[in-house]
């Protein structure tokens, strides 16, 4: 699930985990066109990078077996996100605890600047486990998307837009309406225009209440 805490949340602006993409949703791409995404897969994946000399996909276990705790991961992934917001922005993408793995997941759209952004956090916090963070790649960093997103919810739009929120993996933008509008060519067209090159994910959603 996501963890970046680099701001507050607000009614209007909200990050999703991978929960949010479902099956049939309407992506527009940054020609305008629309897609069907399946279960939140975006298309052409990104290839994945792990850091450590284990063969495994996945960090080997502390020696003694016992899980790093929740806090544990969420320390590590406070750290890197520490990294990603400051000197690493022009890579940094998004971070989630995998709890059942015992990791935490660093999406970056440079792999290689990715593991020189663990290797700043550990040199930063000397007593965090790096040893159980795995690098992906993905296709835009998170400020790109966070103007995107800014840009989305302050424009005018011919539909209203009760929500915007990363997509899983820093894949692009879901954004939220009323069921009517998640096929309106007009909004489409409006969104692809404001959002530039990130891809925008329409789903069917409810107003937000102020909180």
């Amino acid at each position: 699930m996501p963890v970046d805490r680099g701001g507050p949340m607000s009614a209007a602006r909200i990050r999703w985990g991978a929960g949010l993409a479902a099956a049939g949703l309407i992506t527009l791409t940054a020609c305008g066109s629309a897609t069907q995404t399946a279960g939140g897969a975006a298309p052409n994946a990104p290839a994945t990078a792990t850091l450590g000399a284990s063969p495994s996909p996945w960090p080997s276990p502390s020696p003694s077996g016992t899980p790093m705790s929740r806090p544990g991961l969420s320390d590590l992934a406070s750290a890197l996100g520490e990294q990603g917001r400051g000197a690493f922005q022009d890579v940094y993408g998004t971070l989630e605890l995998d709890n059942e793995r015992n990791v935490v997941v660093l999406s970056v759209t440079d792999p290689a600047r990715g593991r020189a952004l663990v290797a700043a956090a550990k040199q930063a916090h000397p007593d965090a486990d790096t040893g159980r963070v795995r690098v992906e790649g993905c296709p835009f960093t998170r400020a790109e998307i966070d103007r995107a997103m800014d840009a989305i919810m302050t424009a005018e739009l011919p539909a209203k837009v009760f929500s915007a929120g990363m997509a899983p993996h820093a894949t692009g933008l879901v954004v939220e309406t009323d069921e009517a509008s998640t096929t309106s060519p007009a909004l489409r067209a409006a969104l692809t225009a404001v959002a530039g090159r990130i891809p925008v994910t329409l789903k069917a959603g409810q107003p937000v209440k102020d909180m």
